[in-house]
């Protein structure tokens, strides 16, 4: 049964390849014109659906829709080319004080702690005198 398969499937191949030698053989001018025809054909496609050679390099639709979200958002929060830079007055005050009383603050705290640090360990200070 395996040769009978075998023996078949080589017949088959044999056939197939003696049958694409006498085509390649057989080139009328006929044959010629068809193919030139074909490339015609081909070339009219490819300009009337933009394929190949004749493929404009478009942008998706996800990165159309991804460029207009960031435009209109550097638009609405002033960002890129929509940015408003303001000149400096220079020195700011208010700054300066917010600055002075965060240490200030801190000092304070600092100068508490390690005045409750004290008293829990039972420091008195001795008196000259």
């Amino acid at each position: 049964m395996y040769r009978r398969i075998t023996a078949t499937a080589f017949t088959a191949l044999a056939v197939a390849a003696g049958g694409a030698q006498v085509a390649q053989a057989g080139g009328s001018a006929a044959d010629a014109q068809a193919l030139k025809a074909l490339e015609i054909r081909s070339a009219a496609l490819n300009r009337e659906y933009h394929l190949g050679a004749y493929a404009a390099p478009a942008r998706s639709t996800a990165g159309q829709a991804l460029a207009a979200r960031s435009a209109a958002l550097d638009r609405a929060y002033h960002l890129g080319a929509y940015a408003v830079v303001k000149p400096s007055d220079g020195f700011n005050w208010t700054d300066a004080g917010i600055g002075a009383a965060a240490i200030l603050g801190a000092v304070a705290l600092a100068g508490g702690g390690v005045s409750v640090a004290r008293r829990s360990r039972g420091y008195r200070p001795e008196r000259a005198g």
